[in-house]
């Protein structure tokens, strides 16, 4: 049979899903080498009766020779070994126990290295991978998801062609692969764009605290591997024949797995306070000086930047902690009703939708205004109020007002204004009269006795927040 392919069946178990099918494509250049050795060994061994020679190894070669000469013959003579060809040959046996031994040892312990680089493969790819091992978690493997939609397209094709008593139709489908049916491709991609259509918008994601418990997980991950590739160098340690780059090589890898470790922690403490140290500290001490050099006061200043960085914090907490997880409930949802079987509804699906989006959505900004009001003043005293959000809300209560509680309020103004005219008339006399008297101070200071005094005070006072910044950049700040 003069064939290209062939495909071939194996089913190993008690059921009809424990089946495999492999495909084999024919390989000219194999074929003309197998003849030519063929060839070889028929006319130069075969024909001429020359028995080839032994290339294997010597276990196989004292086989061969018994099976063509048979067993040793007990009646033969003795061969007497002199001493040093009889101690050698002890020696020689002996060499041959400790070899068998050895190589079984360094087989033992070169699976044993294997199985730890594996290991260690796996926890570094689940460590650089958290979205898909979360994803896992929820909603299963991507492979067993694929061999599941196979195995069952397979069975639903078959038992399709049997209903009909298409016999031959069955065995063909049994012998195809993805490659060569379009019909068990398609019917397959099917199922598993369904099947991804219907995950959890939130199977991937790690909404609220959870991106934070997280952090344990990951550093156990690092300490596992850190054991691992530490029992590596201990069996590579135990080799006659020890790689001293190899130990080197990973040793460096513990060291930079340590230095990852300490990275996850810090990240997060950075994602929690909103910068890192630096970007904290350039804040502070920008609001700081900034309040010195406009003659401001420093420390108010310093306390108003606290606060802001506390609100901050603060808010991006109660987001995570009152909103993530609510609003990705409600992103599952509409998921669901937006892609059906991963199916698009179509845009007027989504338009009608929209009411009921908006609803979900006041729900739980009236549920996240409930927690705010059960919050602690101390905890809303953190959050200011802007003057433009003041003056804002003083023109929404004046546009809502009535209108005898507006006239009141006009009669009220034409007084205040009434007065506020005399006393601006007042207030320019009594400016010149301070003018007048200014001038007449500025000239007695000029010449007074107490002018190394004030000098001396204001000396003093530099020196203080001189002092103070000194404090400040050796020992930082330490908030409550």
């Amino acid at each position: 049979m003069n064939m290209d392919e062939v495909y071939f069946c194996c089913l190993y178990g008690n059921n009809e899903n424990e089946v495999i099918i492999r495909h084999i494509d024919r390989d000219p250049d194999y074929e003309a080498e197998m003849i030519a050795l063929e060839g070889n060994f028929w006319n130069d061994h075969v024909l001429t009766q020359t028995p080839p020679p032994y290339t294997e190894d010597g276990e196989l070669t004292l086989e061969s020779v018994r099976r063509h000469f048979g067993p040793a013959d007990e009646n033969a003579p003795e061969i007497e070994l002199s001493v040093p060809l009889a101690s050698s040959l002890v020696r020689y046996t002996e060499l041959q126990a400790e070899k068998s031994e050895l190589n079984r040892e360094v087989k033992r312990v070169e699976n044993e290295m294997k199985r730890l680089q594996g290991r260690i493969d796996q926890l570094q790819w689940e460590l650089d991978h958290a979205d898909i091992v979360r994803l896992q978690e929820n909603s299963g493997k991507a492979i067993d998801r694929v061999k599941q939609a196979l195995s069952e397209t397979y069975l639903e094709l078959v038992k399709n062609k049997l209903a009909v008593n298409d016999t031959m139709g069955a065995w063909q489908l049994m012998f195809s692969t993805v490659g060569t049916n379009s019909e068990l491709l398609q019917k397959t991609a099917d199922k598993l764009a369904t099947a991804y259509g219907n995950i959890a918008y939130t199977a991937d994601k790690a909404l609220g605290g959870k991106k934070y418990d997280n952090a344990r997980e990951q550093l156990e991950n690092i300490s596992k591997q850190q054991l691992l590739i530490q029992e590596q160098i201990r069996q590579e340690q135990d080799k006659k024949k020890t790689d001293n780059d190899q130990i080197k090589e990973w040793e460096q890898k513990i060291e930079e797995l340590g230095q990852q470790a300490v990275e996850i922690i810090n990240e997060m403490v950075e994602d929690i306070i909103g910068g890192s140290s630096s970007d904290i500290a350039e804040q502070l001490s920008d609001a700081f000086f900034e309040a010195f050099q406009n003659g401001e006061d420093y420390a108010e200043a310093w306390g108003d930047k606290v606060n802001e960085i506390v609100a901050d914090v603060l808010k991006r907490m109660l987001v995570s902690k009152f909103l993530e997880e609510p609003l990705g409930d409600i992103f599952d949802k509409y998921k669901k009703k937006w892609f059906k079987d991963g199916n698009f509804v179509g845009l007027d699906e989504v338009i009608n939708s929209m009411g009921a989006f908006a609803s979900d959505l006041n729900a739980v900004g009236e549920d996240f205004a409930t927690i705010w009001e059960n919050l602690p003043d101390s905890v809303k005293n953190m959050f200011t109020v802007t003057d433009e959000a003041s003056r804002e809300a003083s023109q929404k209560g004046i546009a809502t007002a009535s209108q005898e509680s507006v006239d009141e309020l006009n009669g009220r103004a034409t007084a205040i204004q009434g007065h506020t005219f005399s006393i601006s008339e007042n207030t320019k006399l009594l400016l010149g009269s301070v003018n007048l008297i200014l001038q007449s101070v500025l000239n007695i200071e000029r010449y007074s006795e107490t002018t190394a005094e004030q000098i001396s005070e204001v000396r003093l006072n530099v020196k203080e927040v001189r002092d103070t910044v000194n404090d400040i950049q050796l020992k930082g700040i330490k908030l409550k």
